[in-house]
């Protein structure tokens, strides 16, 4: 299967509404990419070692992360997708525009916009 670019129509294979989108940007690290003045592995090595400690701890060196970024953002996506249920490290990702919003878990759906997701969640539309 063909890696995603940019400009390529989108959607999240694996949900039951698959959605429709456009990717607008594509980041091979995200944590690079936000400009954090650290790499993933970095991050993750750090995170991995602050998790056995204090929460506060942990949190405090994502507060400073964020704070050091020139896109805080970018910090929040990639957090939240390498949390501890994640059986694989995911860096690379994906900012697509929606045209038709994929299903969520929740009840309301938000309206389409865009969103950061990890690469290997898309499929591209041919």
């Amino acid at each position: 299967m063909a890696k995603v670019k940019v400009g390529d129509l989108v959607c999240l294979f694996r949900r039951k509404k698959k959605g429709l989108g456009i990717v607008l940007e594509h980041a091979p690290d995200i944590i690079e990419q936000a400009g954090a003045g650290a790499s993933f592995e970095e991050v993750m090595e750090t995170l991995s070692a602050l998790r056995g400690g204090s929460y506060l701890t942990a949190s405090q060196y994502r507060f400073e992360l964020k704070q050091k970024a020139e896109r805080p953002e970018l910090i929040d996506y990639c957090l939240s997708c390498n949390t501890n249920w994640a059986s694989r490290s995911k860096k690379e990702f994906v900012r697509i525009r929606w045209f038709e919003s994929p299903s969520f878990y929740e009840v309301d759906e938000p309206p389409p916009g865009e969103e950061w997701v990890p690469i290997e969640w898309v499929r591209q539309i041919s």
